[in-house]
């Protein structure tokens, strides 16, 4: 793996891959709904949206056909911090992949037609999102966990926001936020390391060179425990848990990863699991999850029920998380763990579609990638003890918040 940066001050990342047939890249940049002001409120997802729809030199038929008619994948996404686009790809098609990866994230138009065409399909988007509960109270838990501050912030913008999004605007928000020097491309692939920046050179070569002018977010104020119930017309009772943690920049980050593995990860034996849907069927899914942001982080635990079962699921997710503070776990736990964790990584690294974006965020959030092997031993230098200590900073159920989807009908 080589980190290099191209002289207009984009950087890049080269991963060497063994297979020669197919190529995996991504294009992330440093922008969010959380770089928004308030009257922005949206803009980035809709920045993402309109860079499918023509640029000087592609219509947006010509950009969606292009991956597509050879059996390719071209997709992107938005988060709180970043906009990424990614690709699937033969790699003989590396030369039209990177020229429209670039071209798209550095040359949109944004045709008025289409800005008007598009406000229509993100109003879907959004009607969409408010009928997923498990979506939308994720939002309202975080605008209560960051009130009055850009995380707590919807990425979708509201009906509302997205009515007033016009091309003025929109390039206005690429003037001040779209600079290379925010922007990393990642590359899994098993040709020449000098072709792919040759490549790159020439797709980006007409890009102005812009300074960043983004203002450095704002750190959020001191937490708040709070409690929060809303009416709704959901059939279960939907239930988010939680509180703040440390930020990616935190090696506590890597105690959370075990502790939230432990409690509520992905896998089937995770103690939430066991404890409430295995031993009472109590609910389809409960998970425990950590995102985190520069200067901030989110401990969740998530999980519908029957309107009946609510205080009984509360009570036991809490025994839970004390069980975690109040007793170290086990050598052989530990080593469960640690084996959990390899496991993962081992996955993950093998599934470079995920990878490029993986790698592309660490850089801009780090300034550095650890490979597999750095990640695992950041994890095997933990300790019991330490996994205690974290739990009791973090976890314990008295400092969890609490917010509710309680349905109107019994």
């Amino acid at each position: 793996m080589e980190i290099n940066q191209l002289d207009n001050g984009l950087r890049w990342v080269y991963f060497p891959y063994s297979n020669l047939q197919v190529s995996y890249c991504s294009l992330i940049i440093d922008v969010g709904s959380s770089n928004e002001s308030i009257e922005e409120l949206g803009m980035a997802h809709f920045m993402e949206h309109m860079m499918f729809k023509g640029t000087q030199k592609r219509k947006g038929i010509q950009i969606i056909s292009e991956l597509d008619n050879v059996g390719g994948e071209l997709n992107a996404f938005t988060t709180k911090e970043k906009t990424c686009i990614h690709a699937s790809f033969g790699s003989n098609y590396i030369k039209n992949t990177i020229d429209l990866i670039c071209d798209i994230a550095m040359f949109s138009q944004f045709p008025e037609k289409e800005i008007e065409k598009e406000k229509q399909i993100v109003h879907d988007e959004i009607n969409m999102y408010l009928d997923n509960p498990e979506e939308s109270i994720y939002d309202d838990f975080l605008e209560k966990i960051y009130p009055n501050h850009p995380l707590g912030r919807s990425i979708l913008g509201t009906h509302n926001d997205v009515d007033k999004f016009s091309k003025e605007r929109l390039l206005n928000f690429v003037k001040n936020h779209y600079s290379t020097d925010k922007m990393v491309f990642t590359i899994f692939t098993s040709l020449d390391f000098k072709l792919i920046e040759k490549l790159l050179v020439q797709a980006t070569a007409n890009y102005p060179i812009l300074k960043n002018k983004s203002i450095d977010q704002i750190k959020p104020t001191k937490y708040k425990k709070f409690i929060s119930q809303k009416e709704s017309d959901f059939v279960q009772t939907h239930c988010v848990l939680g509180s703040n943690v440390c930020s990616v920049k935190d090696n506590e980050k890597f105690a959370l990863a075990m502790l939230n593995n432990i409690l509520g990860g992905p896998f089937m034996n995770s103690r939430l699991n066991l404890a409430i849907r295995e031993k009472y069927g109590f609910c389809y899914n409960i998970y425990s999850d950590v995102q985190l942001f520069k200067n901030s982080g989110v401990f969740t635990v998530n999980f519908a029920t029957e309107k009946k079962y609510i205080n009984k699921c509360k009570e036991l997710v809490n025994i839970e998380l004390n069980k975690l503070c109040n007793k170290n776990i086990t050598s052989t736990q530990f080593k469960t763990a640690l084996k959990q964790v390899s496991g993962q990584l081992q996955l993950s690294w093998d599934n470079p579609s995920g990878m490029v974006t993986t790698l592309g965020n660490a850089l801009l959030d780090n300034n550095k990638i650890l490979t597999a092997d750095e990640v695992f031993q950041k994890f095997n230098q933990l300790t019991p003890e330490y996994l205690n200590e974290i739990a009791n900073k973090y976890l314990k159920s008295d400092r969890q918040s609490e917010y509710i989807y309680m349905p109107q009908k019994n």
